[in-house]
């Protein structure tokens, strides 16, 4: 059976369950600014590669510092923007936590059948110290949640230790392996930007990530 095909809108769009929803989670912190422009390049490669996927996909892009901000939520990858430096500008503290209880909770506002296939990917070069309006005990029980109910997490870590990376995403009930990290600089950020679309592509051919088949290159 063809798949549908994604409905482009400037609203939120009515969708079914079989089409992958692919939520990046995506720090623009002052720490960033070292790294501006390889940014902006990983997360456009990244971009790029799923727009010429034929297989369909929503995309909703949160992107925090001491606030969250969702750039576009629910639409068609083919529609999404690509990051300049007009779009992507680093600043401010790291309010973690509230950008990814914002983008779970955009997609638990639409249809029940549209919820079943999501990868949250997080992108963080710092840890959480800023965040408002939620904790780290209601993330880890929303993200527990909506694991229980086939939604994949990966935490990607820039510039972070591997213990300090590990210990962050299980503070907020992400397993470790399902956690990476990546140098902070252009291979770093090109390299976690190709695991991040190897994760979304695993995901969307399994239903499920395997760590061996999307983290498989030396850090």
């Amino acid at each position: 059976m063809t798949k549908p095909k994604p409905k482009s809108t400037d609203k939120k769009a009515v969708k079914t369950g079989d089409i992958t929803e692919i939520v990046v989670i995506l720090d623009r912190s002052g720490s960033m600014s070292s790294v501006i422009d390889d940014a902006i390049g990983g997360f456009n490669t990244f971009l790029e590669k799923q727009q010429a996927d034929p297989d369909p996909a929503w995309f909703t892009l949160v992107q925090f510092n001491d606030r969250s901000e969702t750039v576009c939520s629910g639409i068609d990858i083919r529609d999404a923007k690509p990051y300049d430096r007009k779009s992507y500008v680093p600043s401010g503290n790291t309010a973690l936590l509230d950008a990814v209880g914002q983008g779970i909770n955009d997609v638990l506002q639409r249809p029940e059948d549209s919820k079943s296939k999501v990868l949250f990917a997080i992108l963080t070069d710092g840890q959480e110290n800023s965040s408002r309006e939620f904790t780290r005990e209601q993330i880890q029980r929303l993200i527990k949640m909506r694991q229980e109910a086939g939604w994949e997490f990966v935490y990607l870590g820039v510039g972070l230790e591997q213990f300090d990376a590990e210990r962050a995403g299980a503070g907020i009930g992400i397993h470790a392996d399902k956690v990476a990290i990546y140098m902070k600089s252009k291979m770093g950020i090109d390299l976690a930007s190709e695991e991040m679309h190897r994760a979304v592509m695993e995901y969307k051919r399994t239903g499920k990530l395997d760590k061996d088949e999307w983290k498989r290159r030396p850090r």
